[in-house]
Parts: structure tokens; C-alpha cells; sequence
């Protein structure tokens, strides 16, 4: 009997332990199950809430820093299902005097640093510190509508509340300020991007079946040619590649996160019916499950595409008051 019960302690004692989730694991995983739950992808439209945007003024932000959420984070706190964008951590909103019994956080993800003294040991004063290892991890933060006894701003309104010659305006000026942008050819029935001539092609602007879908084509394919060597020079698009590789499917992540992000700030969302399959969300819920750090990676890659064509950062770009019906007869699409 005494043996027995030696085996058991040594047993208990000595239990193995499957392998410690990396910060960005834990991020993915929580993105997965929105998208599983939700059964939409994160770039489409529906993924927000009313009252929220994946950039400009509606997007996810920390109501006391000035902090504006980026990349993956992004997707994750817009996917929640909150009509507020603003944000605080547990000791924020303490600080504050406010309370959120009861409610589940939402983790995010952000980089830390690791300090190392000479010997090569971790410490927690800079003064020691001889080396500096940037590591990923994460917090928890909770929404306004989670949280009682703070007093948060008025939510701006949203862009695409706008009449529809506003949103044109704003896409029309968003292209006209993009510098050393790839030439573009208009006519024929596909879109792409070409990255040997460095030339977008679109279909002319009568053949889409609005003017949202076709100022939200041309922005991804605006997004891929950000890839291009004289720009952002991102190898999914500058090495040769077939549909369906890996590679591709990083590249097209990307431009699909890239011109949502744009689509936020223009208002010219617009809803793809592919994006509405099965087998659409199915294809990336097997990468993302497969990788965990693609959504992580192309999140931060989508969000340098969009600021290299609007030139500032995305809570900085200002689309023109008013607007003309006019600016959408001269549009770029008519050759």
C-alpha cells in the first residue's frame, strides 16, 4: 500500500504538461474561435459592429493613452460585437473608479522588451540593462459598454454613414495623394496586379455593380502593389508564385486586410460574395490553424501597405469635407 501511494504522489508530482502557448498563439486562437463563431471573415463589413471601424476615428483605441490599436488587434477587438472603439486595461479603468464584474476580457497582443544585464541575466532596471530582446505577450483590456462608473466620449460618426458622393470624394483624394503609386490600365473583366510592368488593372467603372465595389477592387490591388521592390518590397509579391500556394495566400491576406483598412476610411465597404462561402472561411481557418503567426504578420504588413499609399497614419488621414457627384464622372476608372 505505501508503495502505491509513493507512485501516485510521484505520478502527480511529475504530471507532463503539454507546451506553454506562445503569446501569439493565444491571440490566433482567440481569433479563430471568433470567426468560427461568427462564420464571417474579419475584413468583411458585418466583422464590425455599428459604431465601429477597423481605421480612422471608429477604430479600437485606449481611452486613456493614446494609444491607436493596430494589426491584429484591430480585428479582434472590431470582431467583438461592441458598438464603442474605446478600450481600457483592468488597472486603467481601476485607476478611474470603474467596474466590470462579471465580464470577460479580450486579450491583446503587444511587444515587451527583455532586458539583460552584462552577465547575461534578466533584469527589471534599464540602468543594468546592456541588451534589449523585444518579445511578444499580452494583456487583457474590456470595452466601454462592458464597464460602469467611467465617462467615455462621444462615438464619432461613421464614414460609411456618408452620402455615397462623399465616399467617392474620399476615395477619389485617397488615390490622388498616393505618390509613386503603379500606373493603371482600366478595361477588361479582371482585376490584378502586375508586378513585373508594375501596373494595377481594373475593369472600367460601369462594369462593377456599384461604385463602393469598384473603388474597394482597386484598393486591393493598390495594397498589392505596395509589395513592389521600389516600395514596401514584400517577397509574396516580387517572387513568381502560383494560386494557392502559400505564398500566395500570404499576399492575398494581406491585400484583403490592407483595402479594409482603407474601406474603413473612405466608406467604400462593400461585400463580396465569396467572402459569404463556406469554403472561403474554411480555407483560412486551416492556415491560420496551420500558422499561428499569419494573421500576426500579415496584420502588420496590411497596415504599412495602407499607410505607404495614404502617406500618415490611418487615425491621421483626413478625408475631404463634402464632395461633388461630379468627382465620380471624372473618375479614374473612365479611360
Amino acid at each position: 500500500m505505501l508503495t502505491e501511494l509513493n507512485t501516485m504522489k510521484t505520478t502527480t508530482k511529475y504530471k507532463k504538461k503539454g507546451p506553454k502557448k506562445t503569446a501569439q498563439q493565444i491571440i490566433t486562437d482567440q481569433m479563430i474561435a471568433l470567426i468560427e463563431e461568427r462564420e464571417i471573415a474579419p475584413w468583411q463589413k458585418e466583422w464590425c459592429s455599428n459604431g465601429v471601424t477597423l481605421a480612422g476615428p471608429n477604430s479600437p483605441r485606449n481611452h486613456v493613452s493614446p494609444t491607436v490599436y493596430k494589426g491584429v488587434n484591430v480585428f479582434t477587438l472590431a470582431g467583438r460585437g461592441f458598438s464603442s472603439p474605446y478600450w481600457l486595461s483592468y488597472n486603467q479603468l481601476a485607476k478611474l473608479g470603474g467596474n466590470v464584474k462579471g465580464e470577460k476580457g479580450t486579450k491583446i497582443l503587444f511587444f515587451n522588451w527583455l532586458l539583460k544585464d552584462a552577465n547575461d541575466k534578466v533584469t527589471k532596471n534599464p540602468e543594468e540593462a546592456v541588451k534589449k530582446i523585444p518579445v511578444w505577450t499580452h494583456s487583457t483590456v474590456f470595452n466601454q459598454e462592458q464597464i460602469s462608473g467611467v465617462t467615455f466620449p462621444e462615438i464619432p460618426a461613421l464614414a460609411s454613414d456618408k452620402p455615397q458622393h462623399e465616399k467617392i470624394a474620399a476615395a477619389e483624394a485617397l488615390l490622388d495623394g498616393y505618390k509613386n503609386g503603379p500606373s493603371t490600365v482600366f478595361g477588361g473583366d479582371r482585376a490584378c496586379y502586375w508586378p513585373d510592368k508594375d501596373r494595377v488593372n481594373v475593369p472600367r467603372f460601369e462594369d462593377f455593380t456599384s461604385p463602393e465595389a469598384a473603388y474597394a477592387t482597386r484598393l486591393h490591388e493598390e495594397i498589392h502593389g505596395t509589395g513592389h521592390s521600389s516600395r514596401l518590397n514584400r517577397p509574396e509579391v516580387m517572387t513568381p508564385t502560383s494560386y494557392g500556394t502559400d505564398m500566395y495566400s500570404r499576399e492575398e491576406l494581406v491585400a484583403e486586410l490592407g483595402a479594409s483598412y482603407l474601406s474603413s476610411i473612405t466608406g467604400c465597404w462593400t461585400d463580396k460574395v465569396k467572402l459569404n462561402s463556406a469554403a472561403y472561411l474554411k480555407h483560412w481557418l486551416e492556415a491560420l490553424k496551420a500558422d499561428p503567426k499569419l494573421l500576426i504578420t500579415a496584420g502588420s504588413q496590411a497596415n504599412k501597405a495602407a499607410e505607404y499609399i495614404t502617406g500618415c497614419p490611418l487615425d491621421e488621414w483626413k478625408a475631404p469635407s463634402g464632395g461633388h457627384f461630379r468627382t465620380y464622372i471624372r473618375s479614374r476608372f473612365q479611360s
